[in-house]
């Protein structure tokens, strides 16, 4: 049992805001990278944990219209918050700054490798987010497709769980 199932079981899950409800679910969802590819750092945790946010937030904004902004704030001071955990160290501003941009290429690499118009990308931009240089600005991707390949099965995973869960906020 994760942490999520027993916060879910429990009145402790019942009171957290529906945003810390989607960060957990985010953070708990690395767990199936783990189990499929390979556990990132703690920086690349804090990576997939923005990656997830974008399945998250779709699928609550999908469910809840009339409540995504309000949750949608309290999901991003949960994330600010727990950035420490993860070693990151930027100050606030900046951290905003990266989170911001960061979430704009996840978008878009989400998009394309899941999305409608699957253009047969490799997920290299993610991989090398998460495992080669998390918390970094990008210079280029890795190209070890073999290792991209396992990372693939491992993301997909992530994803769908995240999807699954996020849909019983």
């Amino acid at each position: 049992m994760g942490i999520f199932d027993f916060l879910k079981s429990g009145n402790q899950y019942q009171r957290l805001s529906d945003g810390a409800k989607l960060f957990i679910i985010c953070r708990d969802a690395i767990s199936q990278l783990n189990r499929a590819y390979k556990p990132p750092s703690e920086k690349g945790k804090y990576e997939a944990i923005m990656l997830n946010a974008i399945s998250a937030l779709k699928m609550y904004k999908r469910n809840y219209p009339e409540k995504y902004k309000l949750v949608e704030g309290e999901f991003f001071v949960v994330l600010l918050d727990n950035a420490s955990e993860y070693g990151i160290t930027q100050d606030v501003a900046t951290l905003k700054k990266f989170i911001s941009q960061r979430l704009n290429f996840y978008s878009k690499e989400i998009s394309q490798i899941f999305g409608e118009n699957i253009q047969e990308e490799l997920p290299a931009n993610c991989y090398t987010a998460i495992y080669i240089s998390p918390m970094q600005n990008f210079s280029e991707p890795d190209f070890n497709v073999t290792e991209i390949m396992m990372f693939f099965m491992g993301l997909s995973n992530m994803t769908t769980w995240v999807i699954e869960k996020s849909s019983t906020v």
